[in-house]
């Protein structure tokens, strides 16, 4: 085997590349930034952020959860400001279940508010959707008043203009934390035509960053042309691919599954206020919300005036670059992966005909091709482990992000393109330069070409690059005068995995987290392959200088993150404590999911207990599977009541009851487990709507099966009505959650630097076992 000729000047040849590269890498993640805020005084008829921060502050002034006066404030000032404007406002009150999220099922008393606005000659309706309500935990700021604000600037923006085509309704839906029922009330009760509408969904799991089109409905194609033409039009189809795939929902799950075409938009940066008290006005990202505005006004108008009666005409794959959304069909998505395969088949024959390498030295290279992966994995694991082992707070940040990941997503990057140039010089000297890279790119190939036809959105992430190095390649190999310029020739694979992959991987970091950090360093070390021939010229025979400066580069990194990462009182660690009282044997005691007690819960926590199931099955749950706890003391509680309805009894037949659930403290949450070792539920109704009963149960559920919660319970409380099967008694447990902790005496409050988390905090929690039947 010849070695591969060397060029002129190496050293110079290999730092321009390079430096294209990082220029190319740096004005993407340039051009991925949300626009600056519109002023007050903006034209009327543009969508101006500061404007919709006046709405964001007048809805996100306090929780405002289904079920409370401040839910009804929120919804009162909606619909006046709706109103004023001239549209057709009409609030939807009703009682809804959502069995499709599983047992125990959420049901709840909602109220929607929709509005609407005629069209011209409409061929169909727009719906542009956010909720009203907010976690118990937080004011809801960012999750979902910036979206409501959003909306009612937007309508703001279509009033000064002339009448749309189509009719557009707003949809401000209600309970969409606790199970999405508001949706579910819309769809159930007003069953749009899938064939004559359209859905824009706004959400937001953090406070900044870009505004993102995550999801799709299948049938994509017309509506990535409108997204297309909106300003930054950020989205990408493996978001799409991977999030189907996922177990989170948003309402634009419940429109997607009744078959409405739309589009799902979020902002996902800064987790860490996330459904905490820390998400209010104050920290809304004001470009953040600027870019959401302007991504749904440009829908609306666009959406607005097309035919809506032709939106089902199949499916695109498309990504975002800073020159635009590109787009094809996923029709185009396995000639692409066979064409991928075959330009490097070609490639390796090519270069196997200019002597840069032998056919076992390729398969040992594919070998190996995996090694910077799983070195990548291993270390981000590592570099995770360690920052909680320094800082033991980051472990009840809930999504795996503190407050300022910047420096630590710099060092995860870091490790990973340290793990592909390691391997890169380790075997290089070994199996030779076209080897090793003919053997990396075969993987990304094969992964190309093994999710064109199951995953067909996220193909091109693998497909492209592969395609363009090899035929880059390929062609500078073919002619013995450009032999020498291979490696620089492949760098096209180079920048073009940087133009597809940089913005994946830049929004990949905020949507995982820094506790799954170690798959954007996975799909680095993977992609990174045509970039590494790079290192032949500018570092030959200086690995351990490579080493040496990336692990330094590493560790300046994650100190620097363990160092600037505030922990204040505007930057407070997640605490969470739980009052659970049981009325069976009249004793309390605390409880909470956090991993390590704080200095506020220490006083109160005193050990773990395997699972808080047998009294409060409510809290059984993936995130909420291992409980600490400690003997609280003793207040005057009443427990909710289970009233017979005797009177109602004769009409619901054999082995039936029918009850009224109360909680006795005006509790807005009530929960109802049926004991799984007894007979079961074969029927229910609650509140007057049928409930499934053959919902399965969480596999930590234990002793008790099905179930159901319900939201907004009213003072008077809901009529249940459960017939069931087989013989004997039936045990049931009733639980009521109220917000606070009531007159616990000794009480201290939170100091400066903890604040409640994301997972269920600051409640008071009764409950009582009944036997029926």
């Amino acid at each position: 085997m010849q070695p591969t000729p060397l060029l002129r000047r190496p050293v110079a040849t290999g730092a321009a590349a390079l430096l294209v590269l990082l220029a190319t890498a740096t004005v993407v993640l340039l051009a991925m930034r949300p626009p600056a805020p519109a002023a007050a005084d903006a034209p009327t008829g543009r969508f101006s952020a500061t404007r919709a921060m006046d709405h964001v502050r007048a809805v996100a002034g306090q929780p405002h959860p289904v079920g409370t006066a401040a839910h009804t404030r929120v919804l009162d000032y909606a619909a006046q400001q709706l109103g004023s404007l001239g549209w057709t406002v009409e609030p939807v009150t009703g009682t809804v279940a959502n069995p499709r999220l599983g047992a125990p099922v959420p049901i709840g008393r909602v109220t929607n508010l929709t509005a609407r606005r005629p069209g011209t000659a409409s061929t169909g309706t727009v719906y542009l959707t956010a909720h009203l309500d907010s976690v118990r935990t937080g004011p809801g700021a960012n999750d979902d008043a910036a979206g409501v604000a959003a909306l009612l600037e937007t309508a703001r923006a279509l009033t000064e203009g002339p009448a749309a085509r189509n009719d557009t309704v707003l949809v401000l839906t209600d309970s969409e934390e606790p199970g999405l029922l508001g949706a579910r009330l819309f769809l159930d009760t007003r069953r749009p035509d899938p064939a004559a509408a359209v859905v824009v969904n706004l959400e937001a799991r953090g406070d900044h960053g870009p505004a993102l089109m995550f999801e799709t409905s299948p049938a994509n194609s017309t509506l990535i042309g409108h997204y297309a033409a909106t300003p930054t039009p950020l989205g990408f189809s493996l978001s799409a691919e991977v999030y189907r795939r996922l177990p989170n929902d948003t309402d634009f799950t419940e429109w997607r599954e009744a078959g409405v075409a739309g589009l799902n938009v979020a902002y996902l940066d800064g987790s860490a206020r996330y459904h905490t008290p820390g998400d209010s006005a104050d920290h809304v990202g004001g470009a953040s919300l600027q870019h959401e505005g302007e991504l749904v006004l440009g829908l609306a108008r666009s959406l607005g005036g097309a035919d809506l009666a032709h939106l089902d005409d199949g499916a695109d794959t498309y990504f975002w670059t800073p020159l635009g959304l590109v787009r094809y069909p996923n029709t185009l998505v396995l000639p692409l992966a066979a064409a991928e395969l075959l330009a490097l088949a070609a490639l390796v024959a090519l270069a196997r005909r200019a002597e840069q390498l032998t056919l076992g030295r390729y398969a040992v290279a594919v070998g190996t091709g995996l090694a910077p992966v799983v070195a990548a994995v291993a270390a981000a694991v590592a570099l995770w482990q360690l920052a909680v082992a320094i800082r033991p707070e980051y472990a009840a940040f809930v999504l795996g992000d503190p407050y300022e990941p910047g420096w630590y997503r710099a060092a995860l990057t870091a490790v990973a393109l340290l793990a592909a140039a390691g391997w890169w010089l380790l075997m290089r000297r070994r199996l030779g330069a076209a080897a090793l890279l003919t053997g990396g790119l075969t993987w990304l190939g094969v992964l190309g070409a093994a999710l064109a036809p199951v995953a067909p959105g996220a193909s091109y992430l693998f497909s492209l690059p592969v395609l363009v190095s090899a035929v880059a390649g390929g062609l500078a190999l073919a002619r013995p005068g450009l032999v020498p310029w291979w490696p620089i020739a492949v760098q096209a694979g180079a920048l073009v995995t940087l133009l597809v992959a940089a913005p994946v991987i830049g929004l990949l970091y905020p949507a995982l987290g820094l506790a799954a950090g170690a798959a954007p360093a996975a799909l680095i070390a993977l992609l990174a392959v045509p970039a590494l021939p790079l290192l032949d010229l500018l570092v030959r025979r200086r690995a351990g200088v490579v080493a040496a400066a990336g692990a330094a580069a590493v560790a300046v990194l994650f100190a620097t993150g363990l160092v600037t990462d505030p922990l204040d009182a505007d930057h407070p660690r997640p605490s969470h404590l739980l009052y659970a009282y049981d009325a069976d044997t009249g004793t309390a005691r605390w409880l909470s999911p956090d991993a390590a007690a704080d200095d506020w819960t220490s006083g109160y926590l005193t050990g773990p207990v395997e699972s808080p199931e047998p009294t409060f099955p409510t809290l059984v749950g993936p995130l909420l599977s291992d409980y600490r706890t400690g003997p609280a003391p003793r207040i005057e509680l009443t427990p909710p009541e289970l009233t017979p309805l005797p009177e109602l009894l004769a009409a619901a037949g054999d082995r039936s009851t029918v009850f009224a659930l109360r909680s006795t403290r005006a509790a807005p949450v009530v929960s109802f487990h049926v004991a799984a070792d007894g007979p079961q539920p074969v029927a229910a109704i609650v509140d007057g709507v049928e409930v499934p009963v053959d919902v399965a149960a969480p596999v930590r559920a234990g002793r008790w099966g099905w179930g159901f919660v319900f939201h907004g319970l009213p003072p008077d409380g809901v009529e249940v009505r459960l017939r069931f099967a087989g013989s004997g008694p039936v045990t049931v447990r009733v639980t009521d959650q109220s917000d606070g902790f009531g007159d616990v005496s000794g009480l201290r409050p939170r100091p400066a630097g903890l604040a409640p988390g994301p997972l269920p905090t600051d409640v008071t929690l009764t409950g009582k076992t009944f036997t029926l039947l």
